[in-house]
């Protein structure tokens, strides 16, 4: 009999399979074993005055994937939206309702939040994730192109707004 898929926020607790997660994904799509550290995590992702989401779905008590996002807020429509930032799971359950059950999580939360429009960026060699959001009933926007600006020289950490005003000025 399958176990149930049981979904819940993060805690601090799970550093260790959050970040065995995420560096599945880094490597997936190619890129290298990401550089989070616990407080980092902690402070984006746990808690309620943290500025991204992380729903964590186990199976058996086990951590087996992750959905995080951030809501964003669209000046021009003045409608709220829901970024997609990481959808990850184990490669041991995939195929097993993990990532579906995580996905509907995060329809649930966006619903309840007044959110009309998610959306998120596929790297473009994951035929997979391509095949499994539009299983889910996602389609790929025309309506928008992903641009990337990197930014070279780290910027002092902003203790204000008028530091950050001061900048731009």
């Amino acid at each position: 009999m399958d176990e149930a898929i049981r979904r819940r926020w993060a805690d601090a607790a799970d550093f260790e399979p959050v970040l065995d997660l995420s560096s599945q994904l880094a490597r997936h799509i190619e890129e290298g074993v990401p550089p989070l550290t616990s407080e980092a995590f902690c402070a984006s992702h746990i808690g309620p005055e943290a500025p991204m989401k992380l729903l964590v779905a186990e199976k058996g008590g086990v951590v087996v994937g992750l959905a995080a996002w951030t809501l964003v807020h669209e000046l021009y429509s003045a409608e709220a939206g829901l970024y997609l930032s990481d959808l990850a799971v184990d490669r041991a359950v995939r195929g097993q309702g993990v990532g579906k059950a995580l996905i509907e999580g995060v329809k649930a939360w966006a619903r309840d939040h007044g959110v009309r429009k998610l959306g998120w960026d596929v790297w473009h060699a994951n035929h997979t994730a391509k095949r499994f959001y539009e299983a889910v009933g996602a389609t790929r926007s025309e309506e928008t192109h992903p641009y990337k600006l990197s930014l070279k020289d780290a910027l002092p950490p902003m203790s204000s707004d008028a530091g950050f005003r001061n900048r731009v000025d």
